[in-house]
């Protein structure tokens, strides 16, 4: 609702508004809300949670290995550079083995402990997902403005076509124009002015250029005796949609918003319990690999 001096006959702002066929002032809600939401406090609390952070690096040159001693028959085996070949290959398959493993507990530590999972998303993903959220609640006068000027446009757009609805092409006298050329327009649903489009005639065999642009030029002679009605203005019903549409957007933004500190919250705790509960099993991987590349050192 616009504020004016009481003693007016009427609000000057809605008439400007009309005659411009512009908005001055942009609200979503006529209404006040039982409980204001402040979008800098909301975001204020989200990014008050602290992030979890990457996981600890965990790798096996971290560890140091003693190599395993050689039996004392592989020991003069070696001396007279003669390989045993049963060892090595008990600690090939010792290495290949602490290879896959470390290689599967290391993208496991990436997945769950990385990066911090919860029922839907990682901390990284849903802070990003909060914040195009809170980008497009603080556009969302512009959005509705939009969408409201997209109606005074159409509103405009309807009258017109009402208008030249009326102006039937066989009751008029068009150059070029004759009866079974009328018929031929009729056939393809061109009855009136309003049905008049350029794109639309051309593709009817048998009317070019020339007579396209008679039609055209026969439509604009009826479009210049249009007057718009800005005081019919946006149909109600389209208006009551276009609020409800937004108030249900704005809601759901909030909502989501709101909820937002604790999602995060949950996040990062999930994903500390998750690398307190797997390091020691990733560690004893990472350990193992070190070791078999130490064992294999000797040979």
């Amino acid at each position: 609702m616009h504020k004016y001096f009481s003693g007016l006959s009427g609000c000057p702002w809605c008439d400007t508004e009309s005659k411009a066929g512009l908005l001055f002032f942009i609200g979503i809600s006529e209404t006040t809300k039982k409980t204001i939401f402040n979008i800098a406090v909301v975001w204020q609390k989200i990014m008050s949670v602290p992030s979890p952070g990457d996981a600890p690096f965990i790798d096996p040159t971290q560890f140091k290995a003693t190599p395993k001693p050689l039996g004392f028959i592989d020991t003069i085996a070696l001396i007279f550079c003669v390989t045993d070949f049963a060892e090595k290959q008990a600690r090939e398959a010792t290495l290949n083995h602490a290879e896959d493993k470390w290689k599967m507990m290391k993208q496991r530590w990436v997945r769950e402990a990385g990066d911090g999972l919860f029922n839907d998303g990682h901390f990284t993903e849903k802070l990003k997902e909060l914040e195009q959220l809170k980008i497009q609640y603080e556009t969302l006068n512009v959005q509705y403005a939009q969408e409201k000027q997209k109606l005074l446009s159409a509103n405009r757009e309807r009258q017109l076509y009402r208008f030249l609805d009326n102006f039937f092409i066989a009751k008029h006298k068009i150059p070029n124009i004759g009866e079974v050329r009328k018929a031929t327009l009729a056939s393809f649903g061109i009855e009136t002015a309003a049905d008049i489009d350029l794109n639309k005639i051309l593709k009817i065999n048998g009317f070019g250029k020339s007579l396209a642009n008679d039609l055209v030029q026969w439509r604009k002679s009826f479009e210049k005796k249009f007057i718009f009605d800005v005081s019919k203005g946006i149909d109600p019903k389209d208006l009551a949609a276009l609020n409800r549409k937004f108030h249900r957007i704005e809601a759901q933004i909030e909502n989501k918003l709101l909820s937002g500190p604790e999602i995060l919250n949950q996040i990062r705790i999930d994903m500390i319990h998750k690398r307190q509960s797997l390091r020691a099993e990733v560690e004893a991987a990472a350990k193992s690999l070190a070791q078999a590349r130490a064992d294999m050192s000797v040979f």
